[in-house]
């Protein structure tokens, strides 16, 4: 939903260099579950490489950080009747001075590479790629908020 920016509220737009939010090795093995194991199959490890490879050729993240009014916390937060009206959020913002939100993407040409290798029959290196991508997006939420 679009809202009129009739408070001159801020809008900013912020770019990243892939290799700022490229996971490392370890991070994506620690969220599938193989961080410390010893004796990886050399598979494996080749698919990590070429999946980060891959990540910091076709990432293109950058993410929008937006002052929002208190008053219209609502049209985000409701979320389409999906978020639970109970919770701390609720609770909080009424009493806060400013909002901040933030969206981030890590690109289209990244997601579309990653739908090839499934396509072309490259499961695997997919499966990988899918992997760093979300370890990947962890750290440019974990980037954005710091901004």
């Amino acid at each position: 939903m679009e809202m009129e920016n009739k408070r001159n509220l801020l809008r900013k737009v912020i770019y990243f260099k892939p290799e700022e939010v490229a996971p490392s090795a370890d991070e994506v093995l620690e969220s599938q579950g193989m961080k410390g194991r010893k004796n990886l199959p050399p598979r494996i490890l080749k698919l990590l490489d070429s999946a980060l490879d891959l990540f910091k050729q076709f990432a293109e993240p950058r993410g929008i950080l937006q002052e929002w009014a208190v008053s219209d916390y609502r049209i985000i937060y409701d979320g389409n009747g999906l978020n639970a009206p109970e919770g701390p959020i609720p609770l909080i913002v009424p009493q806060a001075d400013a909002l901040a939100i933030f969206a981030a993407t890590l690109g289209e040409p990244l997601i579309a590479k990653g739908s090839e290798l499934f396509a072309q029959g490259e499961a695997a290196l997919g499966y990988m790629l899918d992997a760093v991508n979300s370890s990947g997006a962890e750290r440019l939420g974990k980037l954005m908020a710091d901004r």
